[in-house]
């Protein structure tokens, strides 16, 4: 097995999952400002919102979806299927700013929380994206690591001194990125209101 490879992809998988998760945590609790936030963006037709309720109804399944990718990353469970529509969900999240970016709507929060925190919308941010899809496409390219929910729940092959040597760094720099990215929002936070 190719260490580096598999060392790259338990990186990006544990990463990628994380920000899923922790998006999703803060969209389930500021359900009421995603929902306000999706009808700020005015991509869904006034009618469509107003017949159906479709901004509500985004805002609800917005947060499930990324759940189940998280989900889906960390454990491996439907693994292929968590990647695609990560890097789908991705483009649509990108396509919606480009299209404000093009209006001149600048003013709008991307509503995307967590670690990677709330932004007014930018090119950064779209590039930011293209980056996050670049890392979900990378994971379909590298071999699979070894550390898997089904790999774990079979005893897998994997000897104790390799699991340590390849899975706690990853692990450990996973963390350290992680802790970085709440950081630099804590940062973000406190220089707006000064």
């Amino acid at each position: 097995m190719d260490l580096m490879g598999a060392s790259i992809h338990l990186f990006l998988r544990l990463l990628l999952g994380l920000i899923c998760l922790s998006t999703s945590m803060s969209k389930f609790a500021h359900r009421r400002r995603l929902q306000q936030g999706i009808r700020d963006y005015q991509i869904v037709p006034p009618t469509l919102d107003t017949r159906f309720a479709f901004s509500r109804i985004l805002s609800f399944c917005i947060p499930i979806l990324e759940v189940g990718i998280g989900l889906g990353l960390i454990s491996s469970f439907l693994f292929e299927v968590a990647v695609i529509i990560g890097g789908i969900a991705f483009i649509m999240f990108s396509v919606a700013i480009i299209i404000n970016l093009f209006r001149g709507r600048t003013d709008l929060s991307c509503h995307c929380g967590g670690i990677i925190g709330n932004h007014i919308i930018s090119w950064w941010l779209v590039g930011r994206n293209c980056v996050l899809v670049l890392c979900f496409i990378l994971l379909l390219c590298t071999p699979p690591d070894s550390l898997t929910m089904a790999s774990l729940s079979k005893g897998s092959s994997l000897s104790g001194n390799n699991l340590l040597n390849t899975t706690v760094p990853v692990i450990m720099l996973v963390g350290i990125v992680a802790c970085v990215l709440v950081l630099l929002n804590f940062i973000r936070v406190i220089r707006r209101s000064l």
